[in-house]
């Protein structure tokens, strides 16, 4: 099978990806502690990489899936998370049960997408229902 252009990119880098875009660590740290996940959310860390976001996730006691297109990733991502669900998967299509998340993440992909909308409509699809809109809403101011 061949990989899309973009995957097959991804693929070839894989072995120095964390070294070559070191800021993917400080970026997700950033963002979980601002997310601040409560402990058991049940996450979707879409585009995964070699797993800023997973990493940060899990210290903050998340339950974490993981969904990458490149092979590789994935392999690296288990090496380092040996007990996280990992997945290599298109993310316009990822086989998951629809309203199972609390949380999904996807750092730095959406643009490299080949359909973006339908990533995004198939991250809002395995999103539980329902919004704490009040928590939220503190968060921000």
């Amino acid at each position: 099978m061949e990989l899309d252009p973009v995957v097959a990119h991804f693929e070839s880098v894989t072995d120095v990806y964390d070294e070559v875009l070191p800021f993917f660590s400080g970026f997700a740290r950033e963002a979980v502690e601002r997310i601040a996940p409560p402990a058991e959310t049940r996450a979707l860390d879409l585009a995964a990489g070699r797993g800023a976001f997973t990493s940060e996730l899990l210290s903050h006691g998340a339950k974490v899936v993981v969904v990458d297109a490149a092979p590789r990733m994935v392999e690296l991502l288990n090496q380092d998370h040996p007990g996280v669900e990992a997945h290599v998967m298109d993310l316009t299509h990822p086989e998951l049960r629809s309203d199972t998340f609390d949380l999904v993440t996807c750092g730095f992909a959406l643009h490299i997408v080949s359909d973006a909308r339908a990533a995004f409509d198939e991250a809002c699809r395995v999103l539980k229902p329902g919004l704490d809109r009040a928590r939220s809403r503190r968060r921000l101011t």
